[in-house]
């Protein structure tokens, strides 16, 4: 859904995607102002395109989760008539765990995590 009535200008837009385990919320960002432009939001998280990538035979988990957000963006820009075909995207949430797009390992920290 379209949040704003002010024009905005493409060149300082992002995309900024939070994709928890049980929903995804997808805006369209105004990086001048901090407003967002258009929105999106569904009961599909991770966990849920995990198990679908599990049990389909349309390729890999990679393959899976990259047409879901494909369609998802391309929806979205559409509604804001967003013209541009190069954009930059945030990811957030649990895209990159376990169960998520690709797995990122924990960093290490340098100091003991039970404060001794």
């Amino acid at each position: 859904m379209n949040t704003s009535s002010q024009p905005f200008q493409q060149s300082y837009c992002f995309l900024s995607c939070d994709w928890g385990t049980s929903s995804f919320r997808l805006r369209l960002m105004d990086a001048r102002s901090n407003k967002v432009i258009c929105e999106t939001k569904k009961d599909i998280g991770v966990k849920s395109v995990f198990l679908q990538s599990r049990s389909s035979d349309q390729g890999s988990r990679d393959t899976f989760f990259e047409s879901f957000l494909d369609a998802q963006c391309n929806q979205l820009l559409d509604e804001a008539g967003f013209s541009d075909n190069t954009i930059t995207m945030m990811l957030s949430g649990m895209t990159t765990s376990s169960i998520g797009w690709v797995e990122v390992p924990y960093a290490r920290v340098p100091f003991p995590l039970n404060g001794a």
